[in-house]
């Protein structure tokens, strides 16, 4: 890993569903204990259609490349006890050289 990294993560994936049918996340660990490097870059708070106001925190993450993840897995930073989702991971690559994974992260609150 390029990024110094700030935290140990553990990575869940999967999709399920409960007794009436809903989606629910499946906890399947995909690994654990990942270096990564996690900052939060801005909280936007705004109101939807009911008075209860929502927080929505972003952050980047970075980990080596290779790690496996994908867009929507879920991200448990093991220093804070934060979990976030996977909102995008930057495809573009250094052609000489293998660069950090730069992930967008969010998480509602």
């Amino acid at each position: 890993m390029i990024s110094r990294a700030t935290t140990t993560v553990t990575i869940y994936r999967g999709e399920g569903t409960d007794e009436y049918g809903d989606p629910t996340d499946e906890n399947t660990i995909v690994a654990t204990g990942i270096p990564a490097s996690i900052l939060e870059q801005t909280v936007k708070a705004w109101t939807e259609v009911t008075t209860l106001p929502r927080a929505y925190r972003w952050a980047k993450m970075r980990v080596t490349n290779g790690t496996d993840v994908q867009q929507n897995d879920r991200v448990y930073d093991e220093r804070t006890g934060e979990t976030w989702t996977i909102v995008q991971i930057s495809n573009r690559q250094n052609p000489v050289r293998a660069t950090d994974l730069r992930i967008d992260l969010e998480m509602m609150g």
